[in-house]
């Protein structure tokens, strides 16, 4: 249900910026979302829609753009992708490690007219 407040910070975020550019519609919204966000581009675009509507902002196009999930080793300081389940070191085989980005939602672009 997070992705309710999370769709209506991104839909304020967009309306805002359309207001500074004193922007009729908006047309594309662009955004990036973590491996491990857990959110989902669908759950986003449905409430996006419903909450859009009667707004410059309906039928805008979301594009999402997914990051993966990278750790730091705390042994060795290596960075890797956490593809493996056990998040393991690839260099020294420690599973002592901290996620650095993969958890991210954030408004990358907006196109308006």
């Amino acid at each position: 249900m997070h992705e309710l407040a999370v769709t209506e910070n991104i839909l304020a975020i967009a309306l805002d910026q359309a207001r500074a550019a004193k922007a009729i519609r908006v047309v594309r919204i662009s955004l990036a979302l973590g491996e491990f966000s857990g959110l989902t581009d669908e759950s986003i675009s449905l409430y996006f829609d419903a909450l859009s509507e009667n707004s410059i902002a309906a039928n805008a196009t979301l594009k999402f753009r997914y990051l993966p999930a990278r750790l730091a080793c705390h042994n060795c300081g290596k960075l890797y992708l956490a593809s493996d389940p056990s998040w393991r070191c690839p260099v020294c085989h420690s599973q002592s490690a901290e996620l650095v980005s993969g958890h991210e939602c954030y408004v990358e672009s907006i196109e308006v007219e």
